[in-house]
C-alpha cells in the first residue's frame, strides 16, 4: 500500500480441507498438534464431544499459543490456522504486515498437515488462504472506492460499500478462485469518521477439483498464494488509485 495510506494485517487464515481424518482419539491428536516446533499451541486444548453426525466443518478441537494471537481449529473436513494482530497503532491499525508472520504460519501449517497425513490417516484435496488488510486513508473510504471503483452519479451519497471481484486463475497447475473484497468501516465512538476499510483476500483451491496435497505440494500453493496476495495488495491500494 502507498506511503499516504496507513495498513496492517488485521487477520490471516490458512485452511487445509481434509477427508478420512482420524479423529478417534482426540486428546492423542491435541497432544500431537500442540507439539509442533513453528508456533508454540501451549495450555490445555479444547475439545468437543460431538456426535459422529455434527456437522464435519464443526471444530472438535481448539488449540491456542499463550497470548492467543494464533488459534488451531480441527473438525473432520477442514483445519484452520488463525492468526490475529493483538499490536496496534494510535490510528487502530495493527503494526504487523504480512511479510512478518508469513514464513512461520506456513511452517506451522506444513507441520500440521505433516502430522495428520502420517498419523492420522488424513488425506488433504483444498486448500486456501484468507486475508483480511485494515487501511487508513487520508479520506473518506466511501470516497476513495467511489471515486476509484465506480461510475459517477451511479449511487447517490451510499452509507456504506461493499465491493467482490472474482477471478479464476492456477497456481503451478492448481486452479484457484481469487477474490479481492473492500468493506468500507465507520469509527464506533464517531460514525461519522469513516476514513477505514477492510481489504479481504481470498485465495482458494477450487471445490470442484480433488487435488491430493502433499507437504511439498501445500507449501508451494501457501508461498505461491502469498505472493499473488501481496501483488494484489499493492495493486488495489497502490499509486494507481486517488487517496485524497
Amino acid at each position: 500500500l502507498k506511503d499516504s495510506m496507513n495498513a496492517g494485517l488485521d487477520l490471516l487464515q490458512l485452511v487445509i480441507f481434509t477427508s478420512s481424518l482420524d479423529l478417534s482419539d482426540k486428546l492423542a491428536l491435541a497432544r500431537e498438534l500442540s507439539g509442533i516446533k513453528s508456533i508454540t499451541l501451549k495450555g490445555e486444548p479444547t475439545v468437543f464431544p460431538l456426535p459422529e453426525s455434527a456437522p464435519t466443518d464443526l471444530p472438535r478441537i481448539i488449540l491456542n499459543n499463550q497470548d492467543e494471537s494464533y488459534t488451531l481449529n480441527v473438525a473432520p473436513a477442514r483445519t484452520d490456522l488463525f492468526y490475529k494482530s493483538k499490536d496496534f497503532d494510535e490510528q487502530g491499525i495493527p503494526k504487523i504486515k504480512l511479510q512478518d508472520v508469513e514464513p512461520q504460519i506456513i511452517d506451522g501449517m506444513i507441520e500440521i498437515s505433516s502430522s495428520l497425513r502420517s498419523k492420522f490417516s488424513s488425506r488433504i484435496h483444498r486448500a486456501a488462504i484468507v486475508m483480511n488488510y485494515l487501511v487508513k486513508l487520508k479520506q473518506s473510504s466511501i470516497e476513495f472506492l467511489s471515486n476509484n471503483f465506480l461510475k459517477k452519479n451511479v449511487i447517490d451519497n451510499p452509507y456504506d460499500i461493499q465491493l467482490n471481484f472474482g477471478n479464476k486463475k492456477a497456481i503451478d497447475g492448481i486452479k484457484i478462485n481469487e477474490w479481492v473484497r473492500f468493506h468500507t468501516l465507520r469509527s464506533k465512538k464517531n460514525p461519522e469518521d469513516d476514513t477505514a476499510f477492510m481489504l479481504i483476500l481470498d485465495i482458494n483451491s477450487l471445490v470442484e477439483v480433488d487435488y491430493d496435497f502433499t507437504e511439498s505440494k501445500l507449501k508451494n500453493f501457501f508461498e505461491q498464494s502469498f505472493r499473488l496476495a501481496n501483488k494484489e495488495v499493492k495493486i488495489f491500494g497502490g499509486n494507481k488509485y486517488k487517496n485524497g
